[in-house]
């Protein structure tokens, strides 16, 4: 996952650290999170090496990545 620098548009393609390049399935705004590879449901989300959530369903390389499709990592229920 990458945190975005600068506004950045649906489409935009992003040149990652190995030459590869990523295109973004949607906008997404200074400071917000996109995905680098897919990401299963149910699969933790890490950021900065910390986990912030779990997948609630499989995330795209090139989505952008909040609370419509992550949710809190609790006790062992589903929230």
């Amino acid at each position: 996952m990458a945190t975005a620098l600068a506004n950045l548009d649906k489409g935009e393609a992003i040149k990652l650290d190995d030459g590869t390049q990523l295109t973004l399935n949607k906008a997404v705004e200074l400071g917000h999170k996109f995905a680098l590879k897919k990401i299963l449901k149910d699969e933790k989300v890490i950021k900065y090496g910390e986990i912030i959530g779990l997948a609630r369903k499989d995330i795209m390389p090139g989505d952008k990545v909040n609370e419509n499709n992550i949710r809190s990592q609790d006790l062992g229920g589903k929230s």
